[in-house]
């Protein structure tokens, strides 16, 4: 019994925490009914390890963008900044951009021009989906799915470096830009994951089905 409540209490340890300090990748379960507006978002403050010195990076999320939403929205935004201009030191972000199109922003090296890819149009809004962008700092690549399916993109990416910077994220915010200050997310996040690699197709499938019946995906 005893052996049964210690290994409880490192489960739940494991999990009060966003980002563990010898991990480079965390799925949070504790976002269930995140909600974020024009007038609230969500700082993590304890991110110093998240994709720092990383080839690949991967952030997955459930949303439910609000119908007539001002776009751009930002889902998840991490820097290498503080408080002081983060926005031009963004290490990784996914938005939501007119006409249902996803978006991802990133950087190799702190100090390069922000790299963009788009997907084509597929976003609905009032309707849970799940979305992914894998950002393959080694590849040039941004890859996106929703709802466990691949979406063709466009963009041309050139990282100045195969890994991120050995430098610590020390700004990550859900719902808004990575200042808090502009493109505030208008509806519901759940389920927010954020891995220093790639998640294959496989895995992607897993955590859609994972909560398919609950979220009633069209």
């Amino acid at each position: 019994m005893l052996k049964f409540l210690l290994i409880s209490f490192l489960f739940i340890s494991s999990c009060s925490s966003l980002i563990p300090k010898k991990s480079k990748e965390i799925l949070h379960p504790s976002f269930e009914n995140l909600k974020v507006s024009e007038k609230r978002h969500w700082v993590v403050k304890r991110g110093e390890n998240l994709l720092r010195n990383v080839g690949v990076a991967t952030l997955a999320v459930w949303v439910r963008p609000k119908n007539n939403s001002n776009y751009p929205m930002d889902l998840i935004a991490i820097s290498v900044a503080g408080k002081e201009n983060p926005s031009n030191s963004s290490r990784a972000s996914i938005r939501l951009l007119a006409e249902g199109k996803i978006g991802g922003i990133a950087r190799a090296r702190d100090d390069e021009e922000a790299q963009r890819g788009f997907s084509h149009s597929v976003m609905k809004e009032s309707l849970w989906q799940h979305i992914v962008l894998i950002i393959d700092y080694e590849k040039n690549r941004m890859e996106f799915y929703r709802n466990g399916v691949f979406v063709p993109s466009t963009g041309r990416i050139k990282f100045k470096a195969k890994k991120t910077s050995d430098t610590p994220s020390k700004t990550i915010v859900i719902g808004a830009e990575d200042d808090g200050s502009a493109y505030h997310f208008n509806g519901d996040i759940k389920h927010v994951g954020i891995w220093g690699r790639r998640l294959y197709q496989d895995e992607i499938k897993k955590l859609v089905e994972q909560f398919s019946d609950d979220f009633k995906l069209r």
